[in-house]
């Protein structure tokens, strides 16, 4: 069984299954530790269309890291880091200006000194930040065997084409960044019901259990500078509200406190028709502060965080989303799917069989979109970037901010889709 696009975060690197954990790309180390969305932790075995490149996924994410790096980004981090007024970047940027200096072949002196090492700071700072390593949220292929000891997975994602000289080189499909940055947060989205299960005819959108630490952080910073700007302008605030999950029971008393009273407050402002006091929001932004606090001093809170956005989607608005193909970023994962999984599933059936897959796979997508089947699919919500002192302005919830070209159904629902075209395949074939 083959899961055509599965967003997932690194956790880890390996060289074989019980081997030494690594946090970072290491040569030889082609195993990467995952959690996937649903929070299960795999070992996948990643290698190559060319046999000759199977063990360089080292490499391999190294050349995609420095594909999605622009000139124009290290440009604006150097300039950023030249006129900080801050003082935050002082002291590296002298370390950098010291070290070039010191270097004999050095021929710079003033302010093309002062330029140059801001300019090689900056290289550091963005590679650092695009890099595709430990907490990386990515897309890829993955494949489930079953084996004696139970299922095992690999990914043949690490993939090879010609350049324009006839060379072998690392192409850029295979593996994919879905939420690399702070500022990108990945969300899931899922029908609204009534008591009775009936859909609402909303869709709700929370952060998903794939975000990282730096992602959380991002927005709970984002949520109190929209209620800032919106409180000064007059405008009742959108606030998120924190959701309990699985591990509820194991939330810690203090934390567990603080979720609820942000909830207290989030429920008043949502049922209020007017502005809450500016001291009910103050306190609602010190027991986020303190939230991010905690988890700050204690990495293993963070997984305690999900929230729901306080931004939905109508049924229209979604249907529209699910179906329509993005001018510059093209089809989403979605709209693939009943292709995707039919080609890599099923790819020796006859021609019949496979248009029969693929159009009941298609039906179970328009089912989604109307709200009739129970789903979830993972896309992010993305703001603008902070510079690279890590200063940001953003503020509001805006739904146009989700990315439906990245809409992918969630591994659970995309496996059980695979099984039941396998079943539908055995029906087909016994008639």
């Amino acid at each position: 069984m083959i899961i055509p696009a599965v967003p997932c975060k690194i956790i880890g690197f390996k060289s074989s299954i019980q081997g030494e954990k690594y946090m970072t790309p290491t040569v030889g180390a082609n195993i990467m530790q995952l959690q996937l969305d649903n929070g299960e932790i795999i070992d996948i075995k990643v290698f190559s269309n060319d046999k000759e490149f199977s063990d360089s996924l080292h490499d391999f994410l190294e050349s995609k890291t420095l594909s999605i790096i622009k000139e124009s980004e290290v440009k604006q981090a150097a300039f950023d880091i030249l006129y900080d007024d801050s003082g935050v970047m002082s002291e590296s940027l002298e370390n950098k200006i010291e070290l070039i200096a010191n270097n004999p072949e050095n021929k710079l002196s003033g302010k093309k000194l002062q330029q140059e090492g801001a300019m090689q700071l900056a290289k550091e700072l963005v590679y650092n930040k695009r890099r595709i390593s430990l907490r990386s949220i990515i897309k890829l292929p993955v494949a489930i065997g079953k084996g004696e000891s139970g299922e095992y997975y690999n990914s043949r994602s690490i993939i090879i084409e010609k350049n324009d000289k006839n060379e072998k080189a690392f192409g850029r499909s295979g593996i994919y960044c879905f939420a690399q940055t702070i500022n990108s947060i990945p969300v899931e989205i899922s029908p609204i019901r009534n008591k009775e299960g009936v859909f609402a005819g909303y869709f709700k959108i929370t952060t998903a259990k794939l975000i990282n630490a730096g992602q959380i952080n991002f927005i709970i910073d984002h949520t109190i500078r929209t209620i800032n700007e919106m409180t000064k302008k007059g405008k009742k605030p959108f606030l998120i509200q924190m959701l309990n999950q699985k591990l509820a029971e194991q939330i810690p008393n203090h934390l567990r406190s603080l979720f609820r009273s942000v909830n207290v407050i989030e429920k008043l402002n949502k049922d209020s028709a007017e502005l809450l006091s500016v001291h009910t929001y103050n306190e609602y932004i010190d027991k986020l502060t303190q939230i991010k606090q905690l988890m700050k001093e204690n990495g293993s809170f963070y997984k305690f965080f999900k929230a729901t956005l306080p931004l939905m989607y109508t049924a229209e608005k979604f249907k529209k989303a699910i179906f329509e193909i993005d001018a510059n970023a093209g089809k989403s994962s979605l709209q693939v799917m009943p292709n995707a999984i039919t080609n890599l599933n099923f790819s020796k059936e006859n021609p019949n069989i496979k248009n029969q897959i693929k159009e009941s796979i298609q039906n179970h997508i328009q089912r989604i979109s109307e709200g009739v089947e129970d789903f979830k699919i993972l896309s992010t919500i993305s703001f603008s970037a902070p510079n690279i002192l890590g200063e940001s302005d953003t503020w509001g919830f805006p739904i146009d901010n989700v990315a439906a070209s990245k809409f992918t159904l969630s591994y659970n629902d995309t496996k059980k889709i695979v099984l039941n075209a396998q079943n539908l395949l055995e029906t087909l074939k016994n008639r």
